[in-house]
């Protein structure tokens, strides 16, 4: 049987691996910072890694029934890959 490590994570610099591109679908202007400079790696492979996203978005809004206008804005968050 093998022996199991005796760290189940380990912290690694943020600049050290390599991080997948976020991408919002009607982004106009998107800002992402790390939450922190690490990421942590679980022994299964997992990655815990934090950041902050600051963006405008594109929503169109039906003004018909205006000033009794209601109305959603959804975003969606990709994650991009290249193989």
């Amino acid at each position: 049987m093998q022996e199991r490590s005796r760290y189940p994570t380990i912290v690694l610099p943020v600049d050290k691996i390599w991080i997948p591109r976020i991408v919002l679908d009607n982004a106009i202007e998107t800002t992402i910072e790390p939450y922190t400079n690490d990421v942590q790696v679980r022994r299964d492979g997992t990655v815990d890694h934090a950041v902050v996203l600051f963006t405008t978005v594109s929503c169109e809004i039906n003004l018909f029934n205006y000033p009794f206008v209601t109305g959603s804005c959804p975003v969606a968050i990709n994650g991009w890959s290249q193989k």
